[in-house]
């Protein structure tokens, strides 16, 4: 073969796909000496333009449809009742003397066993922002290499014959081997297979796109993919069942903050009891409801009425008193780890858990130094897997880092100065606390916007791979001529406008409370015409930020 010809066979999942796309049907090889028929054959089929894209002239195209590099007369059959909810199947059969052996490849969402199932499968759905594992598993019955491929790829595309979502492929060597598995992470974006963040896939359904071949010394021997192509020089038949993944429109969940404030129907009823009568006032109810215990112990009783009303609880926990050490070093008792773990698997609803909110103001340099954090953090998030809580292995829980944006955006780059973060792979959302302080105690006297006091935590987040669910914001009264309404409609269109805000942006959390810090009584609530028209028009009207949960998958 020339250089060409290589060329087009190392492109087949780009020029290949093209002319198989634009075929109503498998297009046959036509043996012409006619230079007229050949170009007729190739408009028809498709294959001109193929060439177009791979930069390859129609006559090196009708070399290789007459080496047999041409798809395949249909020999290719959908499997019944395909396609599927979140599994893609492919079987490759063996010829000649291995006719009646297969090799299976199939693509599934994590929590599937690809190899014995089939239809749809449950779980299909994510929102736009979701980070998950794909599963790719083969098996062959075929005691001969006939059916075994020697490389597979991956993809996201759109459904029914449309293009490819952005630009990476997974790539997995199967190297002819009888059996594997192999696992990476998505994310449902608009490039879901090039390991980092990027904007939000629109709802609607995509398809997990799967190509095989059997690469020979002399170019492709067979390939095939999920949607019933079959090329090289010698094509098998196979049958296929498209697997689809439901993308959900991605929104935002308003956050309650439990705590007194001065709203008359609810001034003396602390936690998700005072909800309903505080969230009707401000015009809609909240998705999430932020929980706090003071001491270390079992999920209280407003995880319970909270669960029960059917929002999402972000639960956080201080330290027993032997500090961070204790839950590092598994000695604390009263309640065990353990115990804990257990009764957050037990809701069998998703729930955010954090270990210890804003850690940072609590180190003491013995029992609570930063390196005892990160170890109880890690040692949380093991215990959690090993007792079928967390979300990776069936559970619901996600476990929440809650510290100040000051403190986990220190350094350059951005967060490396953290020394309280473990490192990625223990935390599955960031849930930081920042706030417009103004000239309260700890301001700076500046009028700090929405998006200037939470881009770095969105820019955090990008980077680890992580969604954000800020556990508080808020924002100081009115005052010299600066407007708190106009802060709430900003925040409203930073977070639904904002690119990057949208990739990462799940949840917020607004502290609508009174507190008193430093000896100063601050009034974070919104009831007042300083405060309650922006919520209105920023949220309550916007049904972007919605009252009812989604799933944080």
């Amino acid at each position: 073969m020339n250089g060409n010809e290589l060329n087009i066979n190392g492109n087949k999942r780009n020029a290949g796909h093209v002319a198989n796309q634009r075929c109503t049907s498998y297009c046959p090889v036509v043996a012409s000496s006619s230079a007229a028929s050949r170009r007729a054959f190739l408009r028809r089929s498709g294959l001109v333009a193929a060439a177009a894209v791979a930069g390859v002239a129609p006559v090196d195209v009708f070399r290789l449809l007459s080496a047999g590099a041409a798809p395949a007369p249909s020999s290719s059959a959908p499997i019944g009742g395909e396609p599927w909810n979140g599994l893609t199947v492919l079987k490759v059969n063996g010829d000649d003397v291995w006719a009646g052996q297969m090799t299976r490849y199939c693509v599934s969402i994590a929590e599937v066993d690809p190899l014995s199932t089939v239809g749809d499968q449950a779980d299909w759905q994510r929102d736009g922002r979701s980070r998950f594992t794909l599963r790719f598993e083969w098996a062959s019955t075929n005691p001969n290499t006939n059916s075994r491929a020697t490389t597979a790829s991956i993809h996201i595309r759109r459904p029914d014959g449309g293009d490819k979502i952005g630009s990476a492929d997974w790539t997995v060597n199967v190297n002819e081997v009888a059996s594997g598995v192999a696992t990476t992470t998505v994310h449902l974006d608009s490039d879901p297979m090039n390991g980092t963040i990027d904007l939000p896939q629109p709802a609607g359904p995509v398809e997990i796109y799967l190509y095989v071949e059997k690469r020979a010394a002399d170019g492709i021997a067979w390939s095939a993919d999920s949607r019933g192509g079959a090329w090289g020089a010698h094509p098998k038949q196979t049958a296929y069942a498209r697997g689809r993944l439901g993308v959900l429109a991605p929104g935002i969940m308003i956050g309650y903050h439990v705590g007194l404030d001065r709203h008359s129907t609810c001034y003396q009823q602390w936690r998700p009891e005072g909800e309903i009568c505080k969230t009707n006032a401000m015009g809609k109810r909240c998705a999430a409801v932020r929980i706090y215990s003071d001491r270390w112990e079992l999920p209280p009783t407003p995880v319970d009425r909270t669960i029960d009303d059917g929002q999402l609880p972000m639960w956080s926990v201080k330290p027993p008193s032997g500090g961070w050490r204790a839950v590092a070093e598994d000695t604390v008792s009263n309640p065990w780890l353990t115990e804990i773990c257990d009764a957050l698997r037990a809701y069998n609803r998703e729930i955010i858990f954090i270990f210890h909110h804003e850690p940072h103001d609590d180190v003491d340099g013995s029992n609570n130094t930063d390196s005892w954090y990160r170890q109880a953090v890690a040692r949380i998030k093991d215990r959690l897997v090993e007792r079928g809580a967390h979300h990776s292995v069936g559970g619901n829980v996600f476990f929440g880092y809650a510290p100040t944006l000051w403190d986990a955006k220190k350094g350059s780059p951005l967060g490396s100065n953290d020394r309280f973060y473990p490192g990625d792979g223990v935390f599955d959302l960031f849930c930081p606390t920042s706030y417009n302080w103004y000239n309260w105690n700890i301001g700076d006297g500046k009028w700090h916007s929405f998006e200037s006091v939470m881009w770095e935590a969105c820019d955090l987040a990008r980077r680890r791979g992580q969604k954000l669910f800020p556990s508080e914001t808020g924002c100081h009264p009115a005052a010299d001529g600066h407007d708190r309404n106009q802060w709430l409609r900003d925040a409203r269109l930073y977070m639904e406008s904002n690119d990057w805000a949208r990739s990462v942006i799940v949840g917020f959390v607004y502290f609508g409370v009174e507190f008193q810090d430093a000896g100063q009584w601050h009034d974070w609530t919104l009831y007042d015409p300083d405060g309650h028209p922006g919520y209105h028009d920023g949220f309550a009207k916007d049904s972007y930020f919605t009252s009812k949960p989604f799933s944080l998958r």
